[in-house]
């Protein structure tokens, strides 16, 4: 009986063995596996912090799920933007609402998914084809970032996840980049290709309204009513009706007349007229836009009033006063402005042989056959410059002074030779030619689209803004918003 009791005791001691032994392999286990999910960021990358929904007839429906991680790529997207440091993020910056910077960019992230993710179910329903840019885009992106892992001697998830959260690695980063670029590459191919302005609509945009787009030469003065001086609005009258009377002598009056007349009346010596150099004139304001805002509404729409002939002068009486206005000249901004496209041809693409990269780049130059589309097509496929991959090299409305420089950064020779071939008058539509610089670092094709007077340039500027609004507005036509969980993202961002 000794014997059994001590046997049994023995059996009771080893199954407890056991089970201790199992239950610590467990919780090793379990503590190895949440280390490597902490480590690696599991949770952040598939864990929803925000939802895209719509909703229809007061029911709402998810339309995706967008993991912590990647609205962290958006997040910090327009921080940059907005240029709002880490420490000002819970600052309050509306004290009506008590909404923090943070809320702020929290909500204006969350719109730019909402577009981005929209815009990219519209591109893949119309079947748009990029011809791998956003692809090249991203990949341009993630070796900027490798440029900066090895300048802080990281590693280049190390690096990203200081900025995203734990988590991010490449592979993430570019799949955020190219889904961001593919949404901002059809966003140009439709403002491009399927925004047309005709040249008949613009004509009827500036008949409709010709002072939003004319400029105006014209002198006016205003005689202010003083109760102190006892100058009231009779004696203001008077004033400005010897203006009047003062061009009434003159064939062809001047705005140089102008100022002469009023000068005859306040003195050389008047406190308005001091200031002046001798070769300004007085009272004249050249190539004054209604839209400035600075030069009273009353004289704006005398002058801008088509059926107020050019030459003509008149009073105008307010209670504070009276004006004097004489329309000199109604113009329009007739500066030439390009529409071109542009690829740079980087010679890392051809391991530094510029001789290839030339060659290559005036043959494409020489075909007849591009258009508009082809050339889209090329650059896509050609440069890695970031902005002409997701414009397709698209630029609208330049001028001559664009390409001239400034006091911050001198016109390079690719400038100079690019305007002196876009600003030839004898450049039509599909020309192309190719750009080289006298180093053979860069090679640039060109290709024309067209010339516009500024004043037709702006119209069609403005028809595209509209047209691209109401595309816009189209896309969210099903109530689309979404909803954000901030305190997961701000859980699992470490």
């Amino acid at each position: 009986m000794a014997s059994n009791k001590k046997s049994n005791k023995s059996m009771k001691a080893s199954k407890k063995g056991k089970i201790i032994a199992i239950l610590v392999t467990l919780v090793m286990a379990f503590s190895a596996i949440a280390y490597f999910v902490y480590f690696t960021g599991l949770i952040p990358k598939f864990v929803p912090g925000m939802r895209v929904v719509k909703v229809v007839d007061g029911k709402t429906s998810k339309i995706e799920d967008i993991s912590v991680l990647e609205f962290n790529y958006h997040l910090s997207t327009v921080q940059n933007s907005y240029q709002i440091p880490e420490e000002y993020m819970d600052t309050v910056y509306d004290e009506t609402t008590g909404e923090t910077y943070r809320d702020l960019l929290l909500k204006t992230a969350a719109d730019e998914i909402v577009n981005c993710v929209l815009v990219e179910n519209q591109a893949k329903a119309k079947g748009y084809d990029d011809f791998g840019g956003a692809e090249r885009y991203a990949k341009s992106m993630a070796d900027q970032a490798t440029i900066y892992s090895t300048l802080y001697n990281m590693t280049d998830d190390q690096y990203l996840s200081s900025i995203y959260g734990r988590g991010m690695t490449t592979r993430l980063y570019r799949k955020c980049t190219e889904r961001m670029a593919i949404a901002t590459e059809y966003e140009n191919y439709v403002k491009q290709f399927e925004m047309e302005v005709k040249p008949e609509e613009i004509e009827a945009s500036f008949n409709e309204n010709p002072s939003a787009y004319q400029r105006g030469n014209f002198s006016y003065k205003f005689f202010p009513v003083n109760e102190e001086t006892k100058y009231d609005i009779a004696a203001a009258q008077a004033d400005a009706d010897k203006v009047v009377a003062a061009l009434d002598k003159k064939d062809a009056p001047t705005n140089q007349d102008f100022a002469d007349a009023v000068i005859a009346i306040v003195g050389k010596d008047a406190p308005e007229l001091q200031g002046y150099t001798e070769d300004v004139v007085p009272y004249y304001y050249q190539s004054y836009s209604a839209s400035l805002g600075y030069v009273s509404s009353d004289v704006t729409d005398y002058v801008f009033n088509q059926d107020n002939e050019v030459g003509s002068y008149s009073t105008i009486a307010t209670d504070d006063g009276v004006y004097v206005i004489f329309v000199i000249d109604r113009i329009v901004d007739e500066t030439p402005a390009v529409t071109y496209r542009s690829c740079t041809v980087y010679l890392s693409s051809y391991g530094g042989d510029y001789q290839k990269a030339l060659d290559d780049a005036n043959a494409f130059a020489a075909k007849t056959d591009v258009d508009s589309h082809a050339f889209d097509k090329y650059v896509k496929q050609t440069t890695v410059n970031p902005n002409e991959i997701l414009t397709g090299g698209y630029k609208l409305g330049l001028t001559e002074e664009d390409f001239q420089g400034n006091a911050y950064q001198e016109a390079t020779e690719i400038d100079t030779k690019s305007s002196a071939w876009l600003f030839d008058s004898a450049r039509k539509a599909g020309d192309m030619t190719v750009i080289t610089d006298a180093e053979n670092n860069t090679v640039t094709v060109l290709y024309f689209e067209e010339s516009l007077p500024m004043w037709q340039m702006g119209i069609k500027e403005s028809a595209i803004a509209l047209l691209s609004q109401k595309w816009n507005t189209e896309l969210h036509a099903n109530g689309e918003t979404y909803e954000i969980s901030k305190d997961v993202i701000k859980r699992w961002t470490y």
